[in-house]
């Protein structure tokens, strides 16, 4: 089984970016993320939709999927980039 992870300190610790999503509330975030080479997890506001997602983005299947996918089922938040990773950030709307 696989995990997910998340953190807030990708500024100050960037190696946590080689197992962690970064955390993201702003698309300055997730470029920041990008360009230390990991994935980001962004929170977007209530009303977001698929034309505000930043290049690269995709929402998050759970919300849609309640009960069919979960985040232990899905994996796509597990922080594992690579130089072959093409996975997307992850967004979701915030609650």
């Amino acid at each position: 089984m696989g995990h997910t992870a998340y953190t807030h300190q990708f500024r100050m610790h960037p190696e946590t970016l080689k197992f962690a999503m970064g955390s993201a509330h702003s698309i300055e975030d997730v470029q920041a993320i990008e360009a230390l080479g990991g994935r980001a997890f962004l929170i977007m506001p209530k009303g977001s939709t698929v034309e505000d997602l930043p290049l690269r983005t995709i929402f998050c299947p759970q919300p849609e999927n309640k009960g069919v996918v979960t985040c232990r089922t899905c994996g796509l938040c597990d922080g594992k980039p690579s130089p072959s990773d093409k996975r997307k950030h992850i967004a979701i709307i915030e609650h």
